[in-house]
């Protein structure tokens, strides 16, 4: 299992694509950003297992009909998710902890180990916190 997204420019986000490993892969930069950590965590991004992400108003979810594949969009910016970060912005709504998430993903995904799904969850999520795409958790109902 590898979460993986490529940022899409203002432009042409069909054509736009940066490679995979310019944004937020299972192990890029964690805790640049946006002013803090959403609920005070000490993981990437302020994320804990405990945490209940959830998409920031700003972000949508969209398909892309060139590729198959969806697409994170925001204020003139989208990053291209692959098949399991894709699975992943579908779980942040809120309701879920990170923790509740990693065991849905490694049930779908049993031949990784868990440690490595939580790794990589936490990793991927801290990166869409660092970019504003998560709502803090105070903000959650």
């Amino acid at each position: 299992m590898t979460l993986d997204a490529g940022s899409v420019g203002p432009r042409d986000p069909r054509r736009a694509v940066e490679s995979p490993g310019s944004a937020a892969g299972p192990a890029g930069p964690a805790g640049v950003g946006n002013g803090g950590p959403p609920d005070g965590g000490d993981g990437p991004g302020g994320l804990s297992s405990t945490s209940r992400p959830r998409l920031a108003a700003k972000a949508r979810l969209r398909p892309d009909r060139r590729t198959g594949g969806f697409l994170l969009l925001y204020p003139e910016k989208g990053l291209a998710l692959n098949a399991t970060a894709t699975d992943v912005v579908r779980l942040c709504t809120g309701e879920q902890t990170v923790d509740a998430i990693v065991e849905t993903l490694a049930g779908k995904y049993g031949a990784a180990p868990r440690a490595t799904i939580e790794a990589e969850v936490l990793a991927f999520l801290g990166h869409l916190a660092d970019r504003g795409l998560l709502e803090p958790e105070d903000r959650v109902p």
